[in-house]
């Protein structure tokens, strides 16, 4: 760092025994030096020293940009300030700025004497950096606030008619809820940015002003940016966090200024006005990923063609979920995100093209700033792409200037420009993954300096006299080893992003990344080259063809890797994200070493660091909810009908957490013991993401384990779930009915078998079942029993009883019908917690069930449709307190002694207002 640059660092000390190489003195002598610049540091006279002042002045890009950077987050934490001040005080403090740093650009060149000349350094900086700070606060955009459209809407959809203008071009992604068997399904959807400006009120259109987004089933493009339209459809309020753990959709919408969504079933129900001519840049690039878009689509093998699309003009929507899964697990999610790496390979094509067509260095540059600005316009603007075509034009503007070149100054530049776009920009993960990532090459990825005696005569005659095979061989290997070296050093310190944001670290990513790169690199410029050569005349097509053939088999080679990968055994992790507290000490210590050594003993960085992951990351893999954590041994009698829970009379309080899922089921049941339980696991919709929110749930819950999952019968909004945690937690045991197990519906049977596969034991539970006689808390199922066959799978439901100090929990499934009138034959009982039967659907009659067990708490786990007054009179009749997820969000009830605590999430636990 700006030690290096430090002219008044101390030398190095001779060695002593006279040899040019190194040995101990020689080391010790740089202990030495560190402990010299330590001292002076830390002394009273450290204003004198010039070195962090000297640091500023060679790079103040970096130290401006942090500046903004800790002002704008500052800003999130004070008050709003109305916009004629924001305005006013940003330019007024942008010229004061200015003035001081003149003002100490000629302190700095002034003639005085030392102590004189640092300290005018460090006024200046400071002052500098204060008012920087404080430009950061000013200038970040103060928070919307929703307008009275998104004020009405409720995150039930409702119908709506409005009139809007399209705001960006189209972005096409796979369909979820697609059906093959539905001729009237489409594997597709479309959604654009919209302006709503008008909505129909009764008979009359009434203004508006709101940002949105339209969706619609389909792949349609006959909309540009610009077109105004009217739309016969509905629209919701994009909802805040109604579970511990889940992405908080609704703050990250409102950075761009959306409160709600918009749908319409078809292309019919929109109706296109006129366009405005003023949007012609924006409709002049809808249209060129229009064409680029048809011409992946036509060329590439469309089972590729969708991570083309995402390689060639980022849009890595059109990726469908499980292939984004997979290279989230290996650590490749980068290649679906335009970085600095895809921009660099296009901008070196460019420049071999200049290079071969003899052009020079300004011709060249004015070449590859038009193609990279070009290709950043395709690719949308995000925030990496103009983070990386800023670093590579400032590169290409210095190289053709003959100016010397610091990769600090570029970065900080670029953090500018994005913070001037966009003040929250380094909110997303992914930009600051992106400068992270450019920062680690930069520091690391110029080789150890090596001593001239190295590379003696001897080895250069020898190298001579290699032949050109072997020659060539060892340039490959020298290559290879240069990119496993910067893969480690990228993976090792972007890591605890990674691990924070998506639960997964990946050592594998090392390795794969390295072989992935020649794949990338051929797909990347064969896609690129494939709507270009289409618009050659006769031979267009069949030179497109080709092309497209060849970035379709790189791409086939890409999956490949990624699914050898994501197989490897012991190749990523899926962990609950460490503390801050541990993300902070771990670029304290890079920082640090940074500071006081820069880029020399790496070994010694890299074990200090793969040291400090170890410590978070072995705890979370052999700990007792460690994703590793051998299988816990349950005891079970020669009947077969019994389990050791907790011995302990006073033990602490059991949780049941009813996770809001929508249309499905699954209760956490957090045990005195620290066991973990699921009773059910799967909600209505699509298989592939219905782990998602359970997923996230546990994360939250610090575990990387499950101990039992519980099924309690063959309905998919119920078991669905399972095979997704499967493959993320480690799972102690599978345990549902014998109706379950005999079931002949396919999806069943292949949960069944892949859980096998994966070595998780499996048990039938029927009635009778129950934990032993004095364990606390303790549990009985009750239904059904083993010769049980019921008319329908809904009635074959495990029911599951909790009863903890007095206080009873019961878990009934979707008991209907015969099944329910099975249970209530047992002898009446008061139940504190009850699960309202399938969902709360009006399909069902819970009055005998609430006669039977007269609950003080019900809890209906469903969508909007349980918030029908059909639905709620009976619970509200027959039970004291009513709690609906999709009303509340999560619920949890916590069971002390003799005491029921009960609180939902909305965007955090609250309690009650009666209990």
């Amino acid at each position: 760092m700006f030690s290096h640059d430090d002219p008044a660092a101390v030398t190095q000390a001779p060695c002593p025994s006279g040899s040019d190489k190194p040995h101990l003195f020689h080391w010790l002598s740089w202990i030495g030096v560190g402990a010299a610049r330590s001292k002076r540091m830390f002394s009273q006279h450290w204003l004198v020293n010039p070195g962090v002042a000297f640091y500023a002045y060679r790079h103040p890009l970096p130290v401006v940009a942090t500046l903004l950077l800790a002002g704008s987050t500052l800003a999130a934490y004070l008050p709003e300030l109305d916009q004629p001040n924001w305005r006013l005080s940003w330019l007024l403090l942008l010229c004061l700025s200015i003035a001081f740093m003149a003002a100490s650009i000629v302190t700095r060149s002034g003639r005085h004497d030392e102590v004189d000349s640092g300290t005018n350094r460090w006024i200046a900086v400071v002052v500098v950096g204060v008012l920087c700070l404080v430009i950061g606060v000013v200038v970040r955009r103060p928070d919307q606030h929703p307008d009275a459209l998104a004020e009405t809407a409720t995150r039930a959809a409702c119908p709506l008619a409005f009139r809007a203008v399209v705001r960006s071009a189209a972005r096409w992604r796979p369909n979820e809820m697609h059906r093959p068997d539905d001729p009237g399904s489409s594997p597709w959807r479309t959604v654009w940015d919209i302006g709503l400006t008008e909505v129909k009120d009764g008979k009359r259109w009434r203004p508006v002003k709101t940002r949105s987004t339209l969706a619609i089933d389909g792949r349609i493009d006959s909309f540009l940016p610009g077109d105004e339209i009217e739309v016969l459809g509905s629209y919701r309020r994009i909802w805040r966090p109604t579970n511990p753990g889940e992405f908080d959709f609704a703050k990250a919408a409102s950075r761009e200024q959306r409160y709600i969504t918009c749908r319409a079933k078809s292309e019919e129900q929109v109706t296109w006005r006129r366009a405005r001519k003023s949007w012609w840049p924006l409709r002049l690039r809808a249209q060129a990923v229009k064409y680029v878009d048809h011409s992946i689509h036509r060329f590439v093998p469309e089972r590729h063609a969708g991570l083309a699309a995402a390689l060639v003009f980022g849009q890595r929507e059109q990726v469908d979920w499980v292939k984004q899964q997979q290279l989230v697990a290996t650590g490749t999610l980068h290649l679906l995100a335009i970085s600095g790496m895809h921009v660099e390979i296009v901008a070196s094509a460019i420049g071999f093209l200049c290079w071969i067509l003899r052009l020079g260095p300004g011709r060249t540059f004015y070449v590859l700033a038009v193609v990279c600005v070009l290709y950043a316009t395709l690719a949308g603007g995000k925030p990496p792409v103009l983070r990386a075509v800023t670093v590579v034009l400032t590169i290409g503007l210095g190289r053709m200037l003959g100016k010397p070149i610091r990769i600090g100054n570029i970065l900080g530049l670029a953090a500018i420009v994005l913070l001037a776009i966009r003040s929250d920009s380094f909110e997303n993960v992914g930009v600051q993954l992106s400068f992270l990532a450019v920062a680690v090459i930069a520091v690391f990825g110029r080789a150890q300096p090596v001593e001239p005696e190295v590379l003696d005569a001897i080895d250069k005659l020898l190298d001579g006299q290699r032949s050109l095979f072997r020659r060539s061989v060892q340039t490959v290997l020298r290559i290879v080893a240069r990119g496993v070296r910067l893969s480690c050093w990228v993976w090792l310190i972007t890591v605890p992003l990674t691990w924070s944001s998506f639960h997964v670290v990946a050592p594998v990513s090392v390795v794969l990344n390295v072989l992935v790169s020649p794949a990338l690199l051929g797909a990347l410029l064969l896609g690129l080259a494939t709507p270009i050569v289409q618009l050659c005349p006769y031979v267009g097509d069949w030179l497109a063809a080709c092309t497209g053939s060849g970035c379709g088999a790189c791409l086939w080679s890409i999956e490949q890797l990624v699914m050898w990968g994501n197989r490897l055994p012991y190749g990523h992790f899926w962990l609950p994200a460490p503390s801050s507290l541990w993300i902070g000490s771990f670029f304290c210590i890079l920082v640090c070493w940074l500071i006081l050594f820069g880029s020399r003993f790496r070994l010694f960085l890299a074990a200090a660091l793969a040291a400090w992951l170890a410590v978070g990351v072995v705890p979370m893999c052999f700990g007792p909810h460690g994703y590793i954590a051998k299988t816990k041994a349950f005891e079970f009698h020669s009947s077969g009908n019994s389990d050791r829970t907790s011995r302990v009379e006073d033990a602490e309080e059991l949780q049941v957490l009813f996770l809001d899922v929508g249309h499905g089921t699954c209760v956490v049941l957090l045990w005195p013991n620290e066991e973990i339980w699921l009773y059910d696991a799967g909600r209505m919709g699509t298989d592939d993401r219905s782990f998602e929110v359970i997923a996230h749930a546990l994360w939250e819950l610090k575990t990387a384990r499950v101990d039992r999952v519980i099924v309690s019968h063959a309905d998919a909004d119920h078991y669905n779930a399972v095979a997704g945690l499967a493959d993320r937690f480690a799972i102690g045991e599978f345990i549902s009915t014998s109706q379950f197990f005999q079931s002949q519906d396919a999806p069943v049977q292949e949960l069944v078998e892949r859980l096998s596969k994966g070595g998780i034991a499996m048990s039938t539970w029927s009635a009778g079942h129950a934990s032993e006689a004095g364990v606390h808390p303790h549990w009985r199922v009750l239904h059904p029993s083993k010769d049980w066959r019921g008319r329908s799978d809904n009635a074959n439901s495990l029911v599951l009883q909790i009863e903890r100090g007095g206080k009873r929990v019961l878990l009934p499934g979707d008991l209907e019908k015969d099944g329910l009138l099975n249970l209530v034959e047992f002898p009446k009982r008061p139940v504190h917690i009850l699960m309202a039967p399938h969902h709360g659907s009006s399909s069902v009659d819970p009055s005998d069930l609430l006669q039977w067990c007269r609950p003080t708490w019900t809890v209906v786990s469903g969508n909007h449709r349980a918030m029908r007054e059909k639905v709620l009179a009976p619970y509200l009749r027959g039970s004291k307190h009513l709690a609906i997820t999709f009303r509340e969000g999560a619920v949890r009830l916590r069971i002390g002694d003799g005491a029921i605590a009960a609180e939902y999430f909305d965007n955090g636990w609250s309690k009650f207002d009666a209990e």
